[in-house]
């Protein structure tokens, strides 16, 4: 059959400018109390309007009786505007459980770490002790970019893992297949407040035309997970810079928010819903961070258990905190891919996952300029949803090197030995479990930051057993309190440090 028509090919380009506004306040009508609100506003007001009065009376008077008068309404506003200002902060308190983006929302606004200076320094790595600077919008964001991207490590060129010299112990999986019902209720699931990607295409609108963008995206999915590619137009990542602490100044001071297609991460939700059980059911027990049923306090209470326990024996327990440098920026791809095939990916979808690491991107954006793009060479994508398992399957054999039994704790790269001492064979059986974990590191190309690792000795001894621990010949600092995922732990597990520490200094940025 022919016909007489010739094929006409197009495409769409879609590109959604950021319209840069005013900051203004959304009042959330629904949950006013609008009887307290009304009588809260009038009193203030009638307040308000006397003390002007009294104002004008006494500037043009000028008795004492006036100017007392004036000054006992002006107190007396001051104190109603106060009150009426701590009732509010002190209701975000109570709700904060309940209605948690409310209470973060105005903390954030109230904050100005969020603000980015318009002239910006970085250390010159060339002239050390010098500074250089920045003071234009792109400029800015080419040096908070650099500086961003100086953190990665750039490996030689590698073939990807060979499958056919091991096999994993585990059961292989070499291919994903995605239904349309579950990309569908991928889209349903997305938060529309969540912010875009370099597409600037919006969660809303996938979210609210699911139906209808849903049999399309099952096909690109599928279409990506059969030929092991992922697309290019996927591995931008825009990054935000967000003030850790110290000064704004400092480009050094910031850590970079990356911010993804929303298109990509819902088919990475997708590939994860596939992979979560077989990862979760495999990864080591000392790990607890991104695993289901474990969580930061629960490592916390198993390890203070065992650490009270020695306590009330009157036994000295040693703990040393290990701080990995950049852990998941400096991940070491083909490293990862052969820790993947252990773990028994193969064929398609171990070569999706090369794919998918491979030619990524970065760019910042400040005061409303994009710096110029540059390469991921090294680590997991941050802002992904598969990063953290990738990077849970690349520091899983870690807790292998340490000997059965000293403790390990890990949240995610936070690693942390544990081990009763009560003699100095204890001591030298923890010290080469350090050693351990130094070959470790070297194994698979990450690097421990040796000013950040910490030796807490916990005892009420009036004379501790003190043993000189080290890591690669350098004597590891000794501490008094360590800080561990959110609380401070004293040498004498007392929790003094932890109540005085620096709640206080919330009220003062919000009010």
């Amino acid at each position: 059959m022919s016909s007489d028509h010739k094929i006409i090919q197009f495409k769409f380009f879609f590109a959604s400018k950021t319209i840069q506004s005013n900051k203004r306040l959304v009042y959330d009508y629904r949950r006013a109390n609008f009887d307290g609100l009304r009588k809260r506003l009038i009193d203030i007001l009638h307040h308000i309007r006397k003390k002007v009065t009294a104002r004008k009376r006494f500037l043009s008077r000028g008795t004492d009786y006036l100017k007392a008068k004036f000054n006992k309404l002006r107190a007396e506003v001051k104190k109603m505007i106060q009150n009426s200002r701590e009732s509010f902060f002190s209701s975000l308190g109570n709700t904060i459980q309940i209605n948690p983006k409310r209470f973060w929302s105005v903390f954030k606004i109230k904050s100005s770490s969020g603000n980015i200076p318009n002239s910006v320094t970085r250390s010159d790595t060339n002239n050390p002790g010098t500074r250089l600077h920045a003071n234009t919008p792109h400029d800015i964001a080419t040096m908070f970019n650099e500086y961003f991207h100086s953190v990665y490590t750039c490996f030689s060129d590698q073939p990807p893992p060979s499958q056919s010299g091991s096999s994993s112990p585990l059961s292989s999986i070499s291919s994903i297949d995605l239904s349309l019902e579950e990309v569908y209720q991928a889209l349903l699931n997305l938060d529309p407040s969540k912010a875009h990607g370099p597409d600037g295409f919006p969660s809303r609108i996938l979210k609210e035309c699911a139906l209808q963008l849903a049999p399309s995206l099952h096909y690109l999915f599928s279409k990506s997970l059969r030929l092991s590619q992922f697309p290019t137009e996927w591995k931008l990542a825009n990054i935000i810079p967000l003030l850790k602490k110290g000064n704004k100044d400092h480009v050094e001071n910031y850590r970079p928010i990356s911010l993804l297609c929303i298109i990509s991460k819902t088919l990475e939700r997708c590939v994860l819903n596939h992979l979560s059980h077989r990862i979760q059911s495999n990864i080591h027990s000392a790990q607890y961070g991104f695993v289901n049923g474990r969580s930061s306090t629960a490592q916390l209470l198993s390890i203070l258990n065992t650490i009270g326990k020695n306590l009330d024996q009157g036994l000295q327990t040693d703990v040393v905190f290990m701080d990995i440098c950049k852990a998941f920026d400096s991940v070491d791809h083909s490293i990862l891919l052969q820790k993947l095939h252990d773990f028994g990916f193969s064929g398609s979808l171990l070569l999706w996952f090369q794919n998918y690491l491979s030619g990524r991107f970065q760019r910042v954006t400040v005061h409303g300029a994009t710096s110029t793009s540059l390469p991921i060479t090294s680590g997991v994508p941050q802002g992904s949803l598969l990063g953290p398992f990738l990077f849970s399957v690349y520091i899983n054999d870690l807790p292998n090197n340490i000997s059965t039994s000293t403790g390990v704790g890990l949240f995610a790269d936070d690693t942390k030995l544990y081990r009763c001492v009560q003699n100095p064979c204890d001591a030298l059986v923890l010290q080469d479990d350090i050693q351990g974990l130094l070959c470790w590191s070297i194994e698979n190309r990450l690097r421990f930051n040796q000013s950040k690792c910490k030796v807490l000795s916990i005892t009420r001894k009036k004379s501790p057993l003190f043993y000189p621990y080290k890591l690669d010949n350098d004597q590891l600092l000794v501490s008094d309190a360590q800080a561990d995922l959110g609380i401070t732990i004293s040498h004498k597990l007392l929790w003094n440090d932890q109540l005085n520490q620096e709640k206080p200094d919330v009220k003062p940025m919000i009010t």
